[in-house]
């Protein structure tokens, strides 16, 4: 949307633990889950740039993995499951820094079954990276499950010993 800032710093911070888990663990599959189409292609984009820069990250985003690589949607992502997961919420603020409660395919019915089909798909280590945190939704704007399901599963994932590691990309 015109006005809306996109989120750049999320993007940038993917890719960053993108290129840092095929370098540290290139045994453990990896896949990059979003909550939008939209989010998928800035992070799909971002990504092939940044290759140029880095072609030893390339074999690790081969098609011929026994566990691809992969960005995903939530809608596209039922059935896939990899070692480590990076979850990407992609919504961020307005420009005037005020969180806009739009959150796509989690606004439509079954938002939260996609939120939990989408947190169910690591098998060890799931990262999380989003602009706001829970604190940041008002529970009186959330009016859809899955907007609810969303602060509630970012609750879980911002208290102390729930993850190892901080994703935030503030």
């Amino acid at each position: 949307d015109a006005g809306v800032d996109s989120r750049e710093a999320e993007v940038r911070r993917v890719v960053e633990m993108v290129f840092e888990h095929a370098r540290t663990r290139p045994h453990e599959s990896l896949g990059v889950i979003t909550l939008s189409r939209p989010h998928a292609a800035r992070i799909d984009a971002a990504l092939r740039a940044a290759l140029i820069r880095a072609p030893d990250v390339a074999p690790f985003l081969r098609d011929d993995r026994e566990e691809p690589f992969f960005i995903k949607d939530v809608d596209r992502v039922c059935g896939d499951v990899r070692d480590a997961v990076i979850l990407t919420v992609g919504y961020g603020r307005s420009v005037d820094g005020r969180v806009l409660y739009r959150f796509g395919a989690l606004d439509r019915p079954g938002g939260d079954r996609r939120l939990a089909a989408a947190i169910t798909r690591a098998r060890d280590r799931m990262t999380v990276v989003s602009s706001f945190g829970a604190d940041d939704l008002s529970p009186r704007r959330l009016t859809t499950e899955g907007g609810r399901a969303l602060k509630d599963f970012l609750a879980f994932a911002e208290a102390p010993g729930a993850l190892a590691g901080s994703g935030r990309a503030d």
